[in-house]
Protein backbone atom coordinates (compact mmCIF):
# COMPACT_ATOMS: atom_id res chain seq x y z
CA UNK A 1 0.00 0.00 0.00
CA UNK A 2 3.04 2.29 -0.05
CA UNK A 3 3.08 2.85 3.70
CA UNK A 4 6.59 3.39 5.05
CA UNK A 5 7.25 3.35 8.81
CA UNK A 6 9.12 6.34 10.19
CA UNK A 7 10.13 7.82 13.53
CA UNK A 8 9.94 11.20 15.26
CA UNK A 9 13.20 12.23 13.58
CA UNK A 10 11.28 12.44 10.30
CA UNK A 11 8.71 14.70 11.99
CA UNK A 12 11.58 16.88 13.21
CA UNK A 13 12.94 17.14 9.65
CA UNK A 14 9.53 18.21 8.37
CA UNK A 15 9.03 20.75 11.13
CA UNK A 16 12.44 22.38 10.64
CA UNK A 17 12.23 22.55 6.85
CA UNK A 18 8.61 23.74 6.89
CA UNK A 19 8.70 26.00 10.01
CA UNK A 20 6.26 24.05 12.17
CA UNK A 21 6.68 25.19 15.76
CA UNK A 22 6.43 22.61 18.52
CA UNK A 23 5.41 23.51 22.06
CA UNK A 24 7.26 23.69 24.46
CA UNK A 25 10.58 23.50 22.59
CA UNK A 26 10.24 26.61 20.40
CA UNK A 27 8.34 28.68 22.97
CA UNK A 28 9.56 30.20 26.21
CA UNK A 29 7.90 29.36 29.55
CA UNK A 30 6.99 33.02 30.09
CA UNK A 31 5.14 33.12 26.78
CA UNK A 32 5.87 34.63 23.41
CA UNK A 33 3.91 37.05 21.27
CA UNK A 34 2.68 36.16 17.80
CA UNK A 35 5.18 38.74 16.53
CA UNK A 36 8.08 36.88 18.18
CA UNK A 37 6.99 33.50 16.87
CA UNK A 38 6.39 34.83 13.36
CA UNK A 39 2.72 33.89 13.63
CA UNK A 40 1.25 37.38 13.28
CA UNK A 41 -0.28 36.21 9.97
CA UNK A 42 -2.97 34.35 11.94
CA UNK A 43 -4.62 37.70 12.74
CA UNK A 44 -6.23 39.50 9.81
CA UNK A 45 -4.49 42.90 9.34
CA UNK A 46 -6.77 45.74 10.39
CA UNK A 47 -9.16 43.45 12.27
CA UNK A 48 -10.28 44.81 15.65
CA UNK A 49 -12.71 43.93 18.38
CA UNK A 50 -11.50 40.38 19.07
CA UNK A 51 -10.39 39.14 22.48
CA UNK A 52 -6.71 40.08 22.95
CA UNK A 53 -6.70 42.67 20.14
CA UNK A 54 -5.25 45.48 22.26
CA UNK A 55 -2.59 43.25 23.80
CA UNK A 56 -1.57 41.88 20.39
CA UNK A 57 -1.30 45.38 18.88
CA UNK A 58 0.66 46.68 21.90
CA UNK A 59 3.33 44.01 21.49
CA UNK A 60 4.19 44.91 17.90
CA UNK A 61 7.75 46.24 17.73
CA UNK A 62 8.55 45.06 21.28
CA UNK A 63 9.89 41.64 20.38
CA UNK A 64 12.45 40.18 22.79
CA UNK A 65 13.35 37.37 20.36
CA UNK A 66 12.46 36.13 16.90
CA UNK A 67 12.09 32.55 15.78
CA UNK A 68 14.35 32.32 12.76
CA UNK A 69 16.26 29.83 10.66
CA UNK A 70 19.96 29.06 10.65
CA UNK A 71 22.05 27.38 7.95
CA UNK A 72 25.25 25.88 9.35
CA UNK A 73 28.44 25.43 7.31
CA UNK A 74 28.91 21.80 8.40
CA UNK A 75 27.12 18.56 7.55
CA UNK A 76 26.10 17.81 11.14
CA UNK A 77 23.00 18.04 13.30
CA UNK A 78 23.08 20.91 15.81
CA UNK A 79 22.04 20.05 19.35
CA UNK A 80 19.11 21.84 20.95
CA UNK A 81 20.28 24.72 23.18
CA UNK A 82 23.54 25.18 21.22
CA UNK A 83 24.44 28.86 21.59
CA UNK A 84 24.51 31.29 18.66
CA UNK A 85 26.95 34.23 18.63
CA UNK A 86 27.47 37.46 16.73
CA UNK A 87 31.17 37.97 17.36
CA UNK A 88 31.61 37.44 21.11
CA UNK A 89 28.01 38.35 21.96
CA UNK A 90 25.51 35.55 22.56
CA UNK A 91 22.45 36.36 20.43
CA UNK A 92 20.36 33.20 20.71
CA UNK A 93 20.16 29.44 20.83
CA UNK A 94 19.00 26.46 18.82
CA UNK A 95 15.59 25.00 19.60
CA UNK A 96 16.06 22.11 17.14
CA UNK A 97 18.65 21.22 14.56
CA UNK A 98 18.86 18.62 11.80
CA UNK A 99 20.67 17.72 8.62
CA UNK A 100 18.36 18.18 5.65
CA UNK A 101 18.69 15.53 2.95
CA UNK A 102 16.33 17.71 0.90
CA UNK A 103 18.64 20.75 0.92
CA UNK A 104 21.93 18.95 1.71
CA UNK A 105 22.54 21.44 4.54
CA UNK A 106 22.58 21.54 8.31
CA UNK A 107 19.51 23.56 9.37
CA UNK A 108 18.15 24.75 12.70
CA UNK A 109 15.28 26.69 14.19
CA UNK A 110 16.69 29.28 16.58
CA UNK A 111 15.57 31.96 19.00
CA UNK A 112 17.55 35.07 18.00
CA UNK A 113 17.62 38.68 19.12
CA UNK A 114 15.56 40.81 16.71
CA UNK A 115 18.67 42.70 15.52
CA UNK A 116 20.33 39.48 14.30
CA UNK A 117 17.17 37.88 12.87
CA UNK A 118 17.93 39.26 9.42
CA UNK A 119 18.35 37.04 6.36
CA UNK A 120 22.02 36.23 5.59
CA UNK A 121 23.42 37.71 8.82
CA UNK A 122 26.72 35.90 9.42
CA UNK A 123 26.90 34.28 12.85
CA UNK A 124 28.70 31.45 14.65
CA UNK A 125 27.36 28.56 16.66
CA UNK A 126 28.96 26.50 19.41
CA UNK A 127 27.98 22.84 19.35
CA UNK A 128 29.70 20.30 21.64
CA UNK A 129 32.62 22.69 22.19
CA UNK A 130 33.23 23.28 18.46
CA UNK A 131 32.50 26.62 16.75
CA UNK A 132 30.91 26.63 13.28
CA UNK A 133 30.12 29.43 10.86
CA UNK A 134 26.45 29.86 10.06
CA UNK A 135 24.00 32.27 8.51
CA UNK A 136 20.55 33.48 9.56
CA UNK A 137 17.82 32.40 7.15
CA UNK A 138 14.19 33.36 6.73
CA UNK A 139 11.58 30.67 7.29
CA UNK A 140 10.36 28.35 5.98
CA UNK A 141 13.43 26.76 4.42
CA UNK A 142 11.43 24.58 2.05
CA UNK A 143 8.75 25.85 -0.33
CA UNK A 144 8.38 29.44 0.97
CA UNK A 145 5.84 30.22 -1.78
CA UNK A 146 3.76 27.16 -0.81
CA UNK A 147 3.70 25.77 -4.36
CA UNK A 148 3.93 22.16 -3.12
CA UNK A 149 0.84 22.49 -0.95
CA UNK A 150 -1.62 23.82 -3.50
CA UNK A 151 -4.81 21.81 -3.92
CA UNK A 152 -5.66 20.96 -7.51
Amino acid sequence: MGIIPCCFTVLDMCRVESYLLFYPFDNSPEGDSLWELGLNFVVTPGKTGYRGCAAHAALKGKERIKIFGLVVDAPIMMDGLSEVFDGDKKVGYVTIGMYSELRKQSLALVRLTPATAVHETKLTIKNKGVTYNCMAHTLPFDDPKKTKRMAK
